[in-house]
Order: structure tokens, then C-alpha cells, then sequence
């Protein structure tokens, strides 16, 4: 189909669990869509040897289920899972909170199978963890939304999955003081799966998530509580399935899936708190609420609000140039399709565009896949 696509110049949107169609630029109506939430199985998994072989439209659901029963699987928190498939994550480069501790799928990654935009069936990588021969692509096409080649399967190296975890609730008077607290935190443990400061309304609250064997999560738990770590107000310790119901909601809750503005900036760990600051202020000074989620030790800030509170043609211009750090990222994870009307959602200074530009031309001649959905 994509071969006979590109001959006729037609443009084709791939999509799976379709949750983040709503990523991207306004483009023209496209020609096609191509869905691939038929792509489905588990081709191999061996779990002597930490390796998975599956479909891309495989939801995260199945997986986890099938890993599961072996005391295995991929560390990784997603929203809907139900909905969500592997390829689309890979795709979209999805990273959640437990990035700090166990990274992202990116680094998980060791074969795919995939056809190019001009309809080439390529395969990347094996089934081995230590596999050096060829070109890296299958983590190449990480984070690529589909600009550039359809995944049709994936191989991934597994993980044991810890046998108890815990998480500490901590409010906080302030952001600054939250990340402050946070930052104490992930330097006294550096072991945590995942460390949050999040603003909900007037609610600001710090979640430390461990992870591991049953007494190494008790000692750890006591530890924060007991050498004066972590202080606050309403300090508050979930139990291993109360953690996990808590980081599930965390993730859907920053999914998207309303009508706000949701905006997803990467910078240094060390301009977080810098960068939060920064944010507060910008929408403080137009009177508008903002939600927040950052996370200090991956350098990931999160933020959400009503669409009415600034037009998406001024969007940019109150957060650039001062508010976003150098060396920064940042873009419009989804907003009403009318609020993107004219806008570029990805912040893009135009270094390495030219790659990335050529890069496109040999994976997709006709540029048939996602067309203008990108900045390239």
C-alpha cells in the first residue's frame, strides 16, 4: 500500500491506539490512513534471555499480561494502556515518569522490522542485547512519529519486574520549595524509580516512587523518613498497589485527553527549577491559572492550560526567548485543533534541520508519510 502511495504521491497517516493524533501540526486532509491496530502477536519471547519479539499494533496491555506471568516486563508507566500500542509508543517517544530510574523504550530497543515511506521492507537489528552490526535505526525511528518509516515489529530486551514498591507523598507550600525538597531527595537516593513535583490548582505535592525487593523498599521508605529526607506537611506512604494506582492516574491525568494546552519541555536537570519559575511567572503576570508536573532528575516540565488564556499565535513569544533555557526542547504535546491554527507546535530553532530534511528524503522520497504533521 505504501509503495502504490508513494507512486501516486498520496498521503498516508499511520496510527494504532490513535491517542495522540492530536500531536502535531494543522495539515491539509490527508489521502489515506493506514491502521495498524491489526498488527498484532507476540512473535518470540524467551525469557531466559530478557528478549520480546511483537507486533507494533500490539497494545501495552497484552504485553504487560504476557510478561506478567513470567515476573517480567517493560519499565515503563502508559496512559491507557488498553488503547495504546507499541509501535505508537515507540513512535512517539513516549518516556513516562520511571525514566529517571529505568529510561525509555529508546534504550530497550534492539530490532524492528519496517517499511519506508517509498514502500522498502526493512529489518534493523536481532534478538541479542549485545548486538553492534549495521546502522542503529531501530532507535533512530524512536521519537520519529511515523515521519519517516511504519514500524511493523519491534524487538525489545525485558526487565524483571520488582516485587514491591512504595511511594512518598510530600506536600509542598510552593513549587520551588517541592523541587527543592525533590532535588534532596534524588542526591540522598539516587535509586528511585521516578521523582515528581506536581501543581494541581493550589495542591503541590512531591512523589518519590521506590522500587525493588520488599525489604530494600521498607529500609528505603524509613530512610526517607527517618533521617529528616523528606519534611512536610501530610507526609504520606502508599502501600505497593496504592503506588501503582497512583502513578497510572498520574499518567493519564498529564495524557492530553482534555481540551487545555498541554506543553512538554526537556531541559538540564539543573534548569528545572529555573525554568518552573519562569513559567509560574508568565502566567501569573496574564492572570492565568497553569498546571504543572516537573521531574528534576530527568530535566522533563510539564504544563497545561485553558486554551482562552493565551492564542496560540502568541504562544511562543511569551515563553521565548527568556523563559526557555539554552539547549532547551519544547513543544505542544495537543490542543484544540483551532488553538494550532497557524501555529508551528514544535519549537525549533532550525539546527540540524538540513539533516534532518535529508534524512527524510531518503527514508521517504515522496514525503507521503504524515506530511507537515512535523517541522520537516
Amino acid at each position: 500500500m505504501l509503495r502504490t502511495a508513494s507512486d501516486l504521491r498520496r498521503s498516508v497517516v499511520p496510527f494504532g491506539g490513535r491517542l495522540s493524533l492530536a500531536t502535531g501540526n494543522i495539515v491539509p486532509p490527508v489521502d489515506l490512513g493506514l491502521d495498524l491496530s491489526a498488527l498484532t502477536g507476540i512473535h518470540s519471547y524467551l525469557p531466559a534471555d530478557l528478549t520480546l519479539s511483537v507486533a507494533s499494533g500490539t497494545t501495552f496491555t497484552e504485553i504487560r499480561d504476557a510478561l506478567g506471568e513470567r515476573g517480567q516486563e517493560l519499565p515503563i508507566d502508559v496512559p491507557f494502556p488498553d488503547h495504546a500500542t507499541i509501535g505508537g509508543l515507540i513512535a512517539t517517544g513516549f518516556a513516562g515518569p520511571r525514566r529517571f530510574g529505568y529510561g525509555s523504550l529508546k534504550d530497550l530497543l534492539i530490532g524492528c522490522e519496517f517499511v519506508r515511506g517509498d514502500g522498502l521492507l526493512g529489518h534493523a537489528g536481532g534478538m541479542v542485547v549485545k548486538n553492534v552490526s549495521g546502522f542503529e535505526i531501530p532507535r533512530f525511528l524512536h521519537g520519529s512519529w511515523g515521519s519517516l518509516a511504519v514500524l511493523t515489529s519491534v524487538n525489545l530486551k525485558v526487565m524483571p519486574r520488582p516485587r514491591s514498591e512504595a511511594t512518598s507523598l510530600i506536600q509542598a507550600d510552593s513549587m520551588a520549595s517541592g523541587l527543592k525538597q525533590a532535588q534532596g531527595i534524588l542526591l540522598s537516593h539516587p535509586s528511585l524509580a521516578a521523582c515528581t513535583v506536581t501543581r494541581l490548582g493550589g495542591e503541590i505535592s512531591v512523589a518519590a516512587r521506590i522500587m525493588g525487593r520488599e525489604k530494600a523498599v521498607e529500609a528505603t521508605s524509613q530512610t526517607l523518613l527517618g533521617d529528616g529526607t523528606i519534611s512536610g506537611r501530610n507526609t504520606v506512604v502508599l502501600d505497593p498497589a496504592s503506588s501503582r494506582a497512583f502513578w497510572q492516574t498520574h499518567c493519564e491525568d498529564w495524557a492530553g485527553t482534555s481540551n487545555d494546552v498541554h506543553v512538554s519541555i526537556g531541559t538540564r536537570p539543573r534548569d528545572v527549577a529555573a525554568l518552573v519559575s519562569a513559567v509560574e511567572d508568565r502566567f501569573e503576570s496574564i492572570h492565568a491559572p497553569v498546571d504543572l508536573c516537573a521531574s528534576p532528575g530527568t530535566g522533563s516540565v510539564r504544563f497545561r492550560f485553558d486554551q482562552a488564556s493565551v492564542r496560540g499565535e502568541q504562544f511562543w513569544d511569551q515563553l521565548d526567548p527568556a523563559t526557555l533555557p539554552a539547549q532547551s526542547t519544547a513543544y505542544v504535546e495537543s490542543a484544540p485543533a483551532a488553538w494550532k491554527e497557524g501555529v508551528n507546535v514544535w519549537r525549533n530553532d532550525g539546527a540540524g534541520e538540513s539533516l534532518m530534511q535529508a534524512i527524510k528524503q531518503q527514508f521517504d522520497p515522496q514525503g507521503i508519510l504524515n506530511p507537515g504533521r512535523l517541522f520537516i
